[in-house]
């Protein structure tokens, strides 16, 4: 049993299930965690580990950091004796610092997009039929109401997503500080003639994918 899973089927085995909503999200397994295991998913692998894990760029974001966290002190303190939504407050403070060090400051539509990935966590937090009846699933997957209300959140936030990827392309590098979009999309252009090219996708489902683990 253990040759047959770590050798003769090892590929097979190294590869995460493709699930419906999942594979709607991550722009068809476009994101490091469920992209299938080979050639693209290890060089997009060593781009992360190498460009946005190293030890430089981190400590580069600590004043983001102690901003963000420093005003939710602030907020929390100044609303001394009265009724507070704490979640919504660590909610934005979270999104405060992945949007500034993503994007390289808080987008106009935040609240958007922190409503819309709120829904599409609910969601995923449940189940889905399709994945549970495989033999069947193309026609569980058109008639699930869950599909299409998925499909129209992603949608809003794949619009905001390539809305700012479209603004970093268009705007002078130059006049601001360098954050992860931009060094993403610098390898982007170093390696569109490779085999395996970073596409828009590839960089809104990294993106989406720290926000993911930030809020689950």
């Amino acid at each position: 049993m253990a040759k047959e899973v770590m050798k003769t089927h090892d590929f097979t085995f190294c590869d995460r299930p493709s699930l419906l909503l999942l594979s709607i999200l991550t722009y068809n397994g476009s994101d490091i965690a469920f992209s299938k295991y080979g050639e693209k998913w290890r060089q997009l692998r060593k781009m992360i580990v190498v460009e946005l894990l190293n030890a430089k760029r981190v400590q580069s974001f600590r004043s983001i950091r102690e901003e963000e966290v420093s005003d939710l002190v602030k907020s929390i303190y100044e609303s001394e004796g009265s009724v507070v939504n704490l979640t919504k407050m660590i909610y934005s403070m979270t999104y405060g610092i992945t949007g500034r060090a993503a994007f390289g400051k808080k987008n106009q539509q935040q609240q958007v997009f922190i409503s819309a990935f709120e829904k599409i966590l609910i969601i995923l937090g449940g189940f889905c039929i399709a994945d549970l009846f495989p033999s069947i699933k193309i026609l569980l997957e058109r008639v699930s109401s869950t599909k299409t209300k998925f499909e129209k959140l992603c949608r809003e936030t794949d619009g905001i997503l390539q809305d700012i990827i479209n603004d970093h392309k268009n705007s002078d590098k130059e006049a601001r500080d360098e954050d992860l979009v931009d060094v993403l999309l610098k390898l982007q252009q170093e390696n569109k003639h490779s085999k395996n090219p970073l596409t828009d996708d590839n960089i809104k489902s990294v993106i989406q994918a720290g926000d993911a683990l930030d809020w689950w």
